[in-house]
């Protein structure tokens, strides 16, 4: 059984761990106390990131899912150089190849909605081969964290999309945070959504050594009193992130804190 570490700003990366198989174990860090990530600098991504890592390492993680979008577009290529004897596995390089593949060649205009650091780093915009405009949304990422209802919610969304209506093909949710509200700004936009899920859980189900290829499971169908291989900690308040993933996700977990 591999030992996978994932980690994000908050709770969005969540909705990348819940599809992963399980029958791996999983070590999960929400670095609520440091959220949001979009405005942080350069050297305060990597110094959280490093010391989420060497945490996760402690807990005998051998790959690590970067489950943060800004964290992959900014210090992903130097968190590799230096943690080189584990591999280290980011959102946007597998979101990318899915983007650039068959199934989304008739894709020509991608909205892009991110952090501002995501935005600048123009990461996307570079990989991707198709026609991309970026919009960073960082009152979204906040938003979700603070538990806002649908209604406060669709008046974000309304403020920052209401110009890109009818111009997209498609609207790739650039933060880790973003499908959880995926049905609101479909339902706005009135077009697909693409998003880093299915592309970082089939890779990572991939490359998991001993994985159990007849275990169609995923974590969103274990039972709530099933999840002895899965460590959740916040470096907040492990209450409300309790509160939290019950209210989004409908699961009772047991949080830790990491001070």
């Amino acid at each position: 059984m591999s030992k996978i570490g994932v980690f994000d700003s908050g709770l969005g990366g969540l909705t990348v761990l819940f599809n992963l198989n399980n029958s791996n174990e999983y070590v999960y860090v929400a670095d609520q106390k440091n959220n949001p990530y979009g405005e942080k600098t350069i050297e305060q991504l990597l110094d959280y990131s490093k010391k989420i890592i060497d945490f996760l390492i402690s807990k005998g993680c051998d790959k690590i899912v970067i489950a943060c979008n800004t964290v992959s577009a900014n210090v992903s290529n130097e968190l590799r150089k230096i943690y080189n004897e584990i591999e280290i596995i980011d959102v946007i390089t597998e979101t990318v190849k899915l983007i650039n593949s068959e199934k989304y060649k008739k894709v020509k205009k991608i909205l892009l909605i991110a952090t501002e650091k995501t935005i600048e780093s123009n990461m996307y915009q570079k990989l991707i081969n198709k026609e991309v405009k970026g919009i960073a949304t960082k009152d979204i990422v906040p938003a979700i964290e603070n538990l806002a209802s649908k209604k406060e919610i669709i008046k974000i969304i309304d403020r920052y999309l209401e110009k890109e209506k009818g111009k997209h093909d498609a609207i790739l949710l650039g933060c880790t945070h973003y499908p959880i509200i995926k049905k609101e700004i479909e339902k706005y936009l009135q077009i697909k959504s693409i998003d880093s899920i299915s592309a970082v859980s089939k890779y990572v189900d991939n490359i998991s050594t001993k994985l159990d290829n007849n275990n169609n499971n995923n974590l969103n169908n274990i039972k709530n009193d099933k999840y002895s291989n899965l460590e959740i900690y916040t470096t907040k308040d492990e209450k409300y992130l309790e509160k939290q993933i019950k209210e989004i996700f409908n699961k009772d977990i047991k949080v830790k804190i990491l001070k």
